[in-house]
């Protein structure tokens, strides 16, 4: 997948160090925030290879690989949708849908009783702000949806 090896180029430090504890702490106090001005990114955060590398050591490359692509393209389709370039836009969408769906394959086993039993508290915490980052990306596409295909909205189920 040509997104999870692209480098995202952050315009801005981020306010922590790559661990997963700083991370998962920074993200819970970005959640509980009422500060509607930030300096940053969440979504650049989470695109990054940096993250990615995070994710990898304690969920595993594969996931790591689907997720990184998962929002920096869901980011890229929110952020472009109000560009006329279609053909751009309909290439992207296969790349946001398998890697969802293969994404969320992981994660439903990763969040079993078993399984989830089992995990370090890292471990999770890696998973915490994959969820984060996964439900993000879901409200993205909706947008992208919403602003590219307005009439499917008073049509379908969602």
């Amino acid at each position: 997948m040509e997104f999870a090896n692209s480098e995202v180029q952050l315009a801005f430090s981020v306010p922590f160090q790559y661990s997963i504890e700083e991370i998962a702490d920074f993200v819970l106090k970005w959640l509980l925030s009422t500060d509607s001005t930030h300096r940053f990114s969440m979504v650049g955060v989470m695109s990054s290879m940096e993250f990615a590398s995070v994710i990898a050591s304690h969920l595993g490359s594969e996931l790591a690989t689907y997720f990184k692509t998962l929002i920096h393209t869901a980011s890229t389709l929110r952020n472009a949708s109000h560009i006329q370039a279609t053909d751009f836009l309909v290439e992207l969408l296969p790349f946001v849908e398998i890697s969802g769906f293969q994404l969320l394959k992981q994660l439903e086993q990763l969040v079993s009783p078993r399984k989830f039993g089992g995990l370090s508290v890292k471990a999770r915490l890696a998973l915490f702000l994959v969820l984060i980052g996964t439900i993000i990306s879901a409200k993205y596409y909706q947008q992208f949806i919403e602003v590219c295909f307005p009439l499917i909205k008073r049509h379908s189920c969602l």
